[in-house]
């Protein structure tokens, strides 16, 4: 055991015992010094102090057959700027510093850094914040202790630093615009400082420092540059002051209108001598007037200005130590130009009465004139709308126009139009045979009549009949057809396109009768009566008068002739007899495709 040094800083070095001594020799030692420095003050307090700290020093502690030994962990110093180091010491309850101990950041477990051989390391901290870093090691030279993970508290502040203005007018006039700059202590420009005035402008600096600001009353400015702390520096505020002088201002217009329509709008700019837009305005014109917006800019309406030449004047009234003089322009008021717009309500269709719609400035027009160029005319009524009709298909060009006013001259308006044809359907309203009631047959003449549904009989309009022939309808819609085979036949009605419609066919079904088949046999050359060896020509014919080829005609002579009639139906025969006979001539085909057969009877003499 050394011997006491009561002026020692390590409380072990106070007591004079080595740092593994045991909790008893330490109280012993303790006690035996106190009596040894009874009449001492100071000595029995620094003992004392020893004491105490050597009792609230985290001892080792047996967990069954593992002694854990607490790391006891040191900031020097615990508070720092930010940019700053600390050096950290770790130690065990012997106060010697133990190596190879990893220390990290207890909120995101980040490794900082590892003791060197005196359980010490220097860290710098980057970020303002309270930082805890954990000590901890995971093994002990001796196999039956262990490591307990160890907390130190480092406080890292922002650091400081003021900022001030570089550059700041000492006197500007009231209206106009002045230009700081913002640096820090180094005279760095600082980025987004927020520069106010006592009067209510803000703004922020750019890269440069840099902030341009208005002078808006007339007096001292108070002029303020702030900065929200960064993540490490922590600023004071600037100011400054700046004298404001009152200022005149001369009012000007600037690119206004010089010409203008009566009822017209008209958009007047205002600026002060520097081309700076002026607020507030009162712009007027006869009993019109308006007044300017934050763009300098305020729009009249000529509603009750009369045509000719008129002074706009621009005035406003004393300010914030700003002074104003009028300015005044000309305008020529002239008549309006009213363009008349055209448009057509409904489709154009032949026969249809169609409207059509004259507007002007986004109203209709009344007592305009419609007309096509087919001639039709009519005039709007107090809607703006007038009504046309059209008698031909087809695109054509619509116009309206009306008279100038005292006011107002109009332009012209027209549009073109596509007229499509009307569509009407045909009917075939009835048919009949020319007969007197009887059903169709084929090879009748059957008369049809064709109307329009909703009007009256179509002339022009193709009847035509299946298997049969066509004819086209008179003035009184009527047309003669003739079908020439028997069954359900189509009779349709059909007319093309004229100028003023298109027609929807119509179809009738028929059913056609087959025609009683007859034959006939006549004598084309000779009376009832012949010589013997005269030539007689017989025609054989069916019951539409057409010749029947190769049709075999019997002669009941003495030699029974037979013979087959020609193309054109015609057979001739000569008889030769002794004495005066009757000889009976008759035709019959092969087939028996005739209801009814003819003969002839012939007397015939020597």
């Amino acid at each position: 055991m050394a011997g006491e040094d009561l002026n020692a800083n390590d409380p072990y070095d106070v007591l004079g015992l080595s740092r593994g001594a045991t909790e008893d020799e330490v109280e012993q030692r303790a006690r035996s010094l106190l009596d040894k420095y009874d009449g001492d003050h100071d000595a029995r307090t620094a003992i004392n102090e020893a004491f105490e700290e050597i009792q609230q020093r985290p001892s080792p502690v047996e967990v069954g057959d593992t002694t854990v030994v607490p790391l006891l962990v040191s900031a020097t110093p615990d508070t720092i700027s930010v940019g700053g180091e600390v050096t950290i010491r770790v130690t065990d309850h012997t106060d010697d510093g133990v190596s190879g101990v990893g220390l990290q950041r207890k909120r995101d477990n980040r490794r900082v850094a590892k003791t060197d051989d005196d359980g010490t390391e220097t860290v710098r901290f980057n970020d303002a914040d309270t930082f805890t870093i954990v000590a901890s090691k995971n093994q002990h030279p001796e196999p039956d202790h262990e490591y307990k993970d160890g907390e130190v508290e480092v406080e890292v502040q922002r650091q400081r630093d003021s900022l001030s203005f570089d550059a700041c007018p000492d006197a500007v006039e009231v209206g106009e615009e002045f230009a700081v700059r913002v640096v820090d202590s180094n005279g760095n420009p600082q980025r987004d400082v927020t520069v106010t005035t006592d009067a209510g402008s803000s703004t922020s600096t750019d890269g440069s420092g840099e902030a341009t600001l208005t002078a808006d009353r007339v007096g001292q400015l108070t002029v303020e540059a702030s900065k929200p702390p960064s993540s490490s520096t922590e600023f004071s505020n600037a100011e400054a002051t700046v004298s404001v002088k009152q200022r005149q201002v001369d009012l000007r217009f600037d690119q206004s209108p010089t010409r203008l329509s009566v009822d017209a709008r008209g958009t007047f700019k205002v600026v002060d001598e520097d081309g700076s837009p002026v607020r507030g305005v009162n712009v007027s014109v006869g009993s019109a007037g308006g007044t300017t917006d934050g763009s300098g800019e305020a729009t009249l309406s000529f509603d009750d200005v009369t045509p000719g030449t008129r002074t706009v004047t621009a005035s406003k009234g004393d300010t914030g130590g700003l002074t104003f003089t009028d300015a005044r322009t000309e305008v020529e008021v002239t008549k309006r130009t009213s363009d008349l717009e055209l448009r057509p309500l409904d489709s154009p269709v032949v026969g249809e009465s169609v409207r059509f719609e004259v507007t002007a400035d986004g109203g209709g027009v009344q007592y305009a004139t419609v007309r096509s160029f087919d001639g039709t005319v009519a005039e709007t009524d107090g809607d703006g709308v007038a009504r046309l009709t059209f008698d031909s298909f087809g695109k054509t060009t619509v116009v309206a126009s009306k008279p100038d006013t005292e006011q107002t001259i109009y332009g012209q308006g027209s549009c073109s139009v596509d007229v499509e044809r009307t569509t009407e359907q045909l009917r075939i309203s009835e048919y009949d045979s020319t007969a007197d009631g009887r059903d169709i047959e084929a090879g009748d003449d059957v008369v049809a009549t064709v109307v329009s549904v909703g009007g009256g009989p179509v002339e022009g309009a193709i009847v035509e009949a299946e298997d049969g022939t066509s004819d086209e309808t008179d003035g009184d819609g009527e047309a003669t057809v003739t079908f020439n085979a028997q069954g359900r036949k189509r009779l349709t009605a059909s007319k093309p396109p004229d100028e003023r419609a298109s027609y929807e066919s119509h179809t009738e079904h028929v059913e056609v009768k087959q025609r009683t088949k007859e034959l006939f046999l006549e004598s084309v050359n000779a009376p009832r009566s012949v010589s013997s060896g005269d030539p007689v020509t017989f025609r054989v014919v069916d019951e539409l008068g057409n010749g029947l080829a190769d049709t075999t005609v019997y002669a009941k002579d003495e030699r029974d002739q037979r013979k087959e009639t020609d193309r054109h139906g015609e057979v001739t025969f000569e008889f030769d007899v002794d004495s005066p006979q009757f000889i009976e001539v008759y035709a019959r085909p092969d087939n028996d495709q005739f209801d009814r057969y003819d003969s002839e009877t012939i007397r015939v003499t020597p």
